[in-house]
């Protein structure tokens, strides 16, 4: 009987997973699909499809809604780039954008592992695990409207991270479980960062009084050649003056905010289109030197880009425990016009029914 127990599973995932590539077959010729690509895998329902990269860190690069355009920023030339070799020597990075989960804080990426003492001594910022972030996720679970990805233990972070993607009508559901495989205790918070292009609106509401703590950041290296992105909170809402930006296409205009919030949602326009994404983890509980909710925003130069960025709350697994977040992104159409009033008077509905 046990046998046969294994055996079924065994058939499930299989017919699964032949019902991806079935989709992946068919879809070739729909022209909202993305280009066919030997690593990309997609899930699909009637309203969603999602794309992803089990080779490069279970990156998710395409995200289609009623048959749009890809919504989020990724090259797709990137996404058939065969797997770099995994290792904290000389850790690699590919620039996939799409959404990903990192670690947090960043200050402490590199100083959990003795294979690389220069990135260790110096606290190094950059790159990101690439055993979390670049390596393969092996496809344990499928069904018709979902997936679970288990990735590589990391000698780097000392966890295993393990994603489960799943659709439902409107909805895109995210599950990113960390399991500590380390002998030791191990101190993170999950980081979701999901990117859309530098022309898209990021809107963040404060319906709850003032946010808690609100700080920005830009680092310009040319002056004569970058601007301060600049900030406008009008109507509860906290966005960027990308109309200012874009009368600048001469300029970088760049910038950081980083917030604590009681609200828990983050929203962001891409032209016909809504994405609205929970946040998952408590003001006073993320990492240090981080907040709740951090956007980036780069419109012109080498840096188009928006990051809608969220963190979970930190925690500290002893040696196999495990801790998970989830978001959920609830998909729009919009036919209202570009205008900032016009697109903060259809989000605060969706929004303020959401808290009731």
């Amino acid at each position: 009987m046990q046998t046969h127990v294994r055996n079924t599973k065994k058939l499930t995932l299989l017919a699964g997973i032949l019902l991806i590539l079935a989709w992946n077959f068919v879809s070739q010729g729909d022209p909202s699909a993305p280009p066919p690509s030997g690593n990309l895998v997609k899930i699909k329902n009637s309203k969603i499809c999602l794309g992803f990269l089990p080779k490069l860190g279970a990156h998710i690069v395409f995200l289609s809604f009623n048959g749009s355009a890809n919504l989020l920023l990724s090259d797709e030339k990137l996404w058939d780039s065969p797997p770099p070799p995994i290792s904290a020597e000389n850790p690699p990075f590919l620039d996939l954008n799409g959404h990903t989960t990192w670690l947090a804080p960043q200050d402490d990426w590199w100083t959990k592992q003795d294979v690389n003492k220069t990135k260790k001594n110096t606290r190094s910022p950059w790159p990101p695990d690439p055993f979390v972030t670049l390596g393969e996720y092996k496809i344990i679970s499928v069904d018709d409207h979902s997936v679970v990805l288990e990735g590589q233990d990391s000698p780097v972070s000392g966890v295993r991270l393990t994603k489960r993607f799943a659709l439902q009508e409107s909805t895109v559901q995210i599950s990113v479980t960390m399991t500590n495989i380390s002998g030791a205790e191990q101190s993170w918070g999950l980081w979701s960062n999901t990117r859309f292009p530098g022309k898209c609106k990021a809107y963040l509401p404060c319906f709850q009084g003032v946010f808690r703590d609100l700080r920005f950041e830009s680092k310009p290296l040319d002056p004569k050649k970058e601007r301060l992105l600049n900030y406008i909170f009008t109507d509860d809402f906290l966005s960027f003056d990308i109309g200012d930006a874009l009368a600048h296409p001469d300029f970088s205009n760049s910038v950081k905010a980083f917030v604590r919030t009681k609200d828990r949602s983050l929203a962001a326009f891409n032209g016909r289109y809504l994405l609205i994404k929970n946040l998952p983890g408590e003001a006073d509980r993320v990492s240090e030197r981080h907040a709740q909710v951090e956007i980036f925003q780069g419109v012109g130069g080498p840096f188009s880009i928006l990051e809608l960025e969220a963190h979970g709350n930190k925690v500290t697994l002893k040696p196999g425990e495990s801790s998970s977040i989830t978001e959920v992104w609830r998909l729009f159409e919009y036919n209202g016009d570009d205008s900032p009033s016009s697109q903060r008077d259809f989000l605060r509905p969706l929004l303020e029914k959401r808290q009731q």
